[in-house]
């Protein structure tokens, strides 16, 4: 079994990420960075409420992930620890910008869990910006190897979310970081059967929080009532297949 160290936020979906992987595999220690602030908004309690009702039986699960709560930024203060620590695998999610000292250390060894299909979108909120584009073929996450840049590592695995017709945006992320967790486990128990990638090419962009105001909600909302997801799943296959993703064969 593979001795881990966890890196993520301190937000419920965090919280749900962290307890099902560390209960899956030998945790050493995770780093939970506090929350950053964000303006108010009808849209992000309508996200928060939508994660208490998927997430939130979470907190009954045994905590075996020995969580550390730091301030937002701090990460790398404890780098030393972490290298010390030397565990097996490094797992991020949802943490702030891991500088090179730590990438370094782990390097073919550090994993990053990035909500958004790397290389088209990069940054913070991408598959809420690829459902203001009105495109749901672009929501997904990336397994990646950690690198300097923003979500720019080496591709290991990706997987797009399961979609229903009548689904809100808020219940196709919760479903992605469901998946994305499960995936997260098996991806840390067939580490040693995982074969490099050949990456793909196309158009990128990256994100920065900021982008994601109240224009870009309303155009998102407005997507969504014109029947943007019936019209994404009629067409599903040749719309995802204009956009490949990296699969690994022993992930399925």
């Amino acid at each position: 079994m593979k001795r881990i160290i966890i890196l993520t936020g301190s937000e419920l979906r965090h919280d749900f990420f962290r307890r099902v992987v560390a209960g899956a595999h030998d945790c050493m220690l995770t780093y939970c960075e506090s929350v950053m602030p964000l303006e108010d908004s009808d849209h992000l309690r309508a996200r928060a409420q939508s994660e208490g009702d998927f997430f939130g039986l979470s907190k009954l699960l045994i905590d075996r992930s020995w969580p550390r709560h730091i301030p937002r930024g701090e990460i790398n203060d404890h780098a030393p620890h972490i290298i010390d620590k030397n565990p097996d695998l490094v797992i991020c999610y949802g943490a702030s910008i891991i500088d090179p000292p730590l990438i370094e250390a782990f390097r073919g060894r550090f994993i990053n869990c990035h909500l958004g299909l790397s290389p088209y979108l990069r940054g913070a909120a991408t598959n809420f910006q690829a459902l203001v584009a009105g495109q749901p073929e672009l929501v997904g996450a990336s397994f990646l190897h950690m690198s300097k840049g923003i979500d720019e590592g080496e591709i290991i695995h990706q997987i797009r979310p399961v979609i229903y017709p009548d689904d809100s945006p808020h219940q196709i992320g919760n479903r992605l970081i469901y998946g994305m967790t499960m995936t997260c486990c098996r991806l840390i128990d067939e580490w040693d059967r995982l074969e490099p990638m050949p990456q793909l090419a196309g158009p990128s962009k990256t994100w920065r929080i900021r982008d994601a105001g109240a224009e870009a909600v309303e155009l998102m909302r407005s997507n969504f009532a014109i029947d943007m997801i019936p019209r994404y799943l009629a067409d599903k296959t040749e719309r995802d297949r204009a956009w490949p993703i990296v699969q690994q064969r022993v992930l399925g």
